[in-house]
C-alpha cells in the first residue's frame, strides 16, 4: 500500500510544481523581462478607451478625471451611458466641457434587456474612431498615468488581445491584507494561464483587444441571450482567433473604488462562481487543478506519517517533511516576489496573514445569504 500511497504524492506534488513553476511563476518571469519604468519610448498607436455605466455618477465624478489625464498622445474616451436615472447625463455634460477627448452616447430605456449592457458596448465598439480598444469601469480606477501606455505597449497585430489585473486598493486592516493577496493570487492565476495562450478568465476592467477581432467574431451575437459570465466567455472565443498578451507591471495597475470594497468584493466572487456554469469543460478542469492536487498531495503525506509513526525518524518521513516544506516555501517565495515586482503592498508578515485567512473569507463568501442574490455580469 505504501507504495501506492508515494505514486500519489509523485503525482501530486509534480501537477503542483506545474500549477506553481509553469502557471503562477509565468507572471514573475514576464515582470523579470521587463523594467518597470515610463513607457513613453514605446509604440503608442491610437486607441479607445469604452466605459460602460449605469447610476454610477459618483464613481464617473472620480474615475474620468484620471482617465482622460492619462500621459498618452492620442485617445478618445467614450462612455456608454445605458438608461441611467442618476445625474450621470449632467456629469459627463460637464466633463466633456474641460476633455474634449470625451464622448458619450447613451441607451434609451425603451430597449432594456437582459444583454444592455452588451448591446451598449456595441454602440461604443461601433462609434470608436481607432482600431485599438480598450475596455474599464466606472468602479475601477488606474493607479498610473501610464495605464493607457503600458497597456497599449502590448497591442500589436499579431497580438489582438491584451489582458491587465485589477486589485483592491492597499489597506492596513486584516480584510484589507486578505483581499489584496486574494487578488494578487487571481491575477498570477488569470494572467499566468492567459501567458501559456489558454487564457479562461479575464478582469473587465482592464482588457483590451482590436476593433476588427470584434467584429471578425461577429461582435456579442452569440452571447446576447446570454444569462451570466459573458466576459468570461467571450474571452475564451476570442483567444482562439489570436495571440494573448499579458500586462502586470506595476503602472498598468487597476484599483477597484467604491463605499464598501468588501461587498464589491464578494459580489465579483459570486459572478465568478456564476460563471463557472458557461465554462467548457477543460477550463473548469484547470481551476479544479490546483486545489484538487493539493489536496491530494497532503492527505498522501499524512497517510506516510501515520504508516510511519512508529519510526518518525525513519527517511520516508524526512522524504515526506521535505515535500512540505519545499512546497509551503514555493507557495510563499513565488507570491512574495511577483507581489514586489507589482510594486504591490504586501509585505512577508502581510502576505501570510492573507494566505492564512483567506479562505475564511471565500467560505463567507460562498456560503453567505448574499450569493443567491448575487447578479451576473451582464447586470
Amino acid at each position: 500500500m505504501l507504495w501506492i500511497v508515494w505514486a500519489v504524492v509523485l503525482l501530486a506534488f509534480s501537477l503542483q510544481l506545474f500549477n506553481l513553476l509553469g502557471i503562477k511563476a509565468g507572471v514573475l518571469r514576464t515582470l523579470s523581462n521587463k523594467a518597470d519604468a515610463s513607457p513613453a519610448s514605446s509604440i503608442q498607436p491610437p486607441v479607445s478607451v469604452l466605459v460602460y455605466t449605469r447610476d454610477q455618477a459618483g464613481l464617473l465624478e472620480t474615475m474620468l478625471p484620471a482617465l482622460l489625464t492619462q500621459a498618452y498622445p492620442n485617445y478618445q474616451v467614450i462612455v456608454v451611458n445605458d438608461a441611467s436615472e442618476d445625474e450621470t447625463e449632467d456629469v459627463l455634460k460637464r466633463l466633456a466641457v474641460d476633455y474634449p477627448q470625451l464622448y458619450h452616447t447613451f441607451v434609451p430605456k425603451g430597449i432594456q434587456q437582459v444583454s444592455s449592457q452588451l448591446m451598449a458596448l456595441t454602440l461604443a465598439i461601433k462609434a470608436a474612431s481607432f482600431e485599438q480598444l480598450l475596455f474599464t469601469r466606472p468602479d475601477a480606477l488606474p493607479v498610473s498615468p501610464y495605464w493607457i501606455a503600458e497597456m497599449m505597449a502590448e497591442h500589436s497585430e499579431a497580438s489582438g488581445l491584451v489582458l491587465g489585473y485589477a486589485n483592491v486598493p492597499n489597506g492596513l486592516s486584516l480584510r484589507d491584507s486578505t483581499l489584496l493577496y486574494d487578488g494578487l493570487i487571481e491575477a498570477v492565476k488569470v494572467l499566468g494561464w492567459a501567458k501559456r495562450g489558454a487564457p479562461y478568465r479575464a478582469f473587465p476592467a482592464n482588457v483590451g483587444f482590436s476593433k476588427s477581432l470584434f467584429f471578425n467574431n461577429k461582435g456579442y451575437a452569440s452571447l446576447l441571450n446570454g444569462s451570466g459570465g459573458v466576459d468570461d466567455v467571450y474571452i475564451q472565443m476570442l483567444s482562439k482567433q489570436t495571440h494573448t498578451r499579458i500586462v502586470a507591471q506595476a503602472n498598468a495597475r487597476i484599483v477597484w473604488q467604491g463605499d464598501s470594497l468588501w461587498q464589491l468584493w464578494r459580489t465579483k466572487k459570486g459572478q465568478q462562481w456564476n460563471a463557472l456554469s458557461r465554462y467548457p469543460f477543460r477550463n473548469r478542469l484547470k481551476l479544479l487543478l490546483d486545489p484538487i492536487s493539493q489536496l491530494f498531495l497532503y492527505a498522501a503525506l499524512l497517510l506516510v506519517f501515520l504508516l510511519n509513526r512508529t519510526s518518525l525518524m525513519s527517511g520516508q518521513v524526512a522524504v515526506a517533511l521535505l515535500v512540505v516544506l519545499s512546497h509551503q516555501m514555493l507557495l510563499l517565495i513565488i507570491p512574495y516576489l511577483t507581489a514586489k515586482r507589482m510594486n504591490l503592498p504586501l509585505s512577508l508578515l502581510r502576505l501570510c496573514v492573507g494566505r492564512m485567512f483567506r479562505p475564511f473569507l471565500l467560505l463567507r463568501a460562498r456560503f453567505g445569504c448574499w450569493f443567491s442574490k448575487a447578479t451576473s455580469l451582464t447586470d
